[in-house]
């Protein structure tokens, strides 16, 4: 009894020690197991941080290696196959995360976020947006872009590191979730002053009970929500009406997840029949987690 006693008391430490309030791999799960489909082919691409889909063309999807690399985007099929990289001529620090979808102008677009920071000690972070369009001819021919906005975002509460950058085409907002507090913060801006206004401050709405979250996204119709660590992915059903950061206050459904060198990417598909992730690391896998 004392032997049981003392392991109870472990697993429940462990479960609170993680930050995370979610069910363990449940059988009722919307999604396979994963399927390697792939590999990064870019040797370019050696520590891929983010991964975002194409909204101009099925299976392609938009990456970024993360701190000390030069100021570009790469462009992918989803088996990995390098299809080009577009430059930009900016100095980034450390760009953590992409997301892409609409915009406040029409069409589609991709933002990339320098987020990362650390030791948070910087006084504010960088969003870049792309109409997509120009991004993919750039990326195809590779080649620089030219056009593009740069969007200074300062929060409320003093510097954090962040890896997580999502666009909700629901209330047209733009997220950011930081990484490294036991309880992480959920921060938004409205897409409309990325695009008009050069300096922003967040907003803050809210902390919940996950740790080291390094990317997240929501799919192209606003119904769902994941963010993942390096252990696991959380997953969100979004009710009509609630914004994001409601939905993100439920508690998650856990999903499979197959544990990667270093991931620290995730994303749905345009055609929102799944979701991939990518890690860091040269030739990589990249997973596929279908629909059931």
């Amino acid at each position: 009894m004392r032997y049981s006693l003392l392991c109870s008391l472990c697993c429940i430490s462990l479960f609170y020690a993680c930050g995370q309030r979610a069910a363990y791999f449940p059988a009722n799960t919307p999604f396979k197991s994963p399927a390697k489909v792939g590999e990064l082919a870019d040797k370019r691409l050696d520590e891929a941080s983010g991964v975002a889909p194409s909204h101009i063309k099925n299976d392609y999807y938009w990456l970024h290696n993360d701190s000390g690399d030069k100021a570009r985007v790469f462009l992918m099929k989803r088996d990995g196959s390098a299809q080009g990289v577009a430059n930009f001529n900016e100095l980034v620090l450390d760009c953590e995360d992409i997301a892409s979808g609409i915009g406040y102008l029409p069409g589609t677009f991709v933002y990339l976020g320098d987020i990362g920071d650390n030791h948070a000690i910087r006084a504010n972070i960088t969003v870049y947006t792309f109409d997509e369009n120009e991004l993919f001819t750039a990326a195809q021919k590779e080649g620089k872009i030219k056009r593009y906005n740069k969007t200074v975002l300062t929060y409320p509460d003093g510097p954090r590191d962040a890896e997580t950058l999502m666009i909700d085409p629901v209330d047209s907002l733009l997220y950011i979730v930081s990484k490294r507090e036991k309880n992480v913060h959920i921060y938004s801006a409205p897409l409309k002053a990325i695009f008009k206004q050069s300096q922003i401050t967040l907003q803050l709405h809210a902390q919940i009970p996950y740790t080291y979250i390094t990317s997240g996204d929501i799919a192209a119709n606003g119904s769902e929500v994941v963010i993942k660590n390096y252990d696991s992915v959380y997953y969100w059903k979004r009710a009509a009406h609630e914004p994001v950061y409601k939905t993100m206050q439920r508690p998650a459904l856990r999903l499979p997840y197959r544990k990667e060198k270093q991931g620290e990417g995730i994303c749905f598909t345009t055609s929102n029949d799944g979701f991939i992730t990518v890690s860091e690391g040269k030739h990589t896998p990249v997973y596929f987690y279908q629909r059931k």
